[in-house]
């Protein structure tokens, strides 16, 4: 459980640095992942009833200010959402952080990744019509596919994969 304050009788606690402004665990209840407000990015795995074990997350703490996570479907990836815009995604259970997609749009709003895990739906906010393409391609919004004003969030799609 996070949460400020002592922990009440059976409660398992976990420790974070800063208040955490997300959390998420993946499809299968195994792991928990927490961003705090402070950028930081955690990860738990939670097996039986043992305490919850922190998970390392190569260069988790080196590289990006997390603002949003999300776990693939399968829960063998967890993806990081950056302040700078850039996304970040690790391989589970083993933490080996695969080659970060590079800041271009500004911080991350939201993260969602397809029921198939193919592809990573990125929301930015601002005005530009940033892209949607297989294999990690951004190609611009057709008028018909996109709406928006300025200023209004709009989404990317990324392949994780």
């Amino acid at each position: 459980m996070i949460r400020s304050g002592d922990p009440s009788p059976g409660e398992k606690p976990l420790a974070l640095a800063a208040t955490a402004n997300r959390l998420a665990f993946s499809a299968d209840g195994q792991r928990l992942a927490a961003c705090t407000a402070s950028g930081d990015l955690r990860l738990w795995s939670l097996q039986g009833q043992q305490a919850p074990a922190p998970v390392a997350l190569e260069d988790a703490d080196r590289s990006g200010r997390s603002t949003m996570i999300a776990f693939s479907p399968d829960g063998r990836r967890l993806v990081s959402g950056d302040q700078d815009g850039g996304l970040r995604t690790w391989e589970l259970p083993d933490g080996h952080q695969r080659p970060p997609i590079a800041a271009r749009r500004g911080q991350v709003a939201s993260l969602s990744v397809s029921g198939d895990g193919r592809y990573l739906l990125q929301v930015t906010p601002g005005p530009a019509g940033p892209g949607v393409g297989p294999q990690g391609r951004p190609r611009p919004f057709h008028p018909s596919t996109a709406t928006g004003r300025p200023g209004s969030s709009r989404p990317t799609a990324l392949a994780p994969t």
